[in-house]
């Protein structure tokens, strides 16, 4: 069994949590891509970087608030944080 086989598993079962996983997504979400924007933006990085986070982090919330599936909710949120802290990790080092 795979990775996102389990990352998947987990997901159906916390679906009836479905509110609750949709606020947390957008809340932390939205406080990490933040912080990554804030990163870029102190770096003076390229332009690309800080269309890219607000992109995915634009999408991610989309997911969430027009009720699409715990799926796409949870691994926009998993794209969405995995990219931000690598925007935080390469622009703060």
């Amino acid at each position: 069994m795979s990775v996102i086989d389990k990352i998947n598993r987990k997901i159906d079962e916390n679906s009836f949590n479905y509110y609750g996983v949709m606020s947390a997504s957008i809340l932390l979400g939205s406080c990490i891509a933040s912080g990554a924007v804030m990163a870029i933006l102190a770096n003076e990085a390229a332009m690309w970087q800080l269309y890219l986070i607000c992109c995915v982090a634009m999408a991610s919330n989309a997911a969430s608030i027009s009720h699409s599936p715990i799926r796409w909710v949870v691994w926009t949120f998993i794209i969405n944080l995995v990219l931000s802290i690598i925007f935080i990790v390469i622009n703060l080092f």
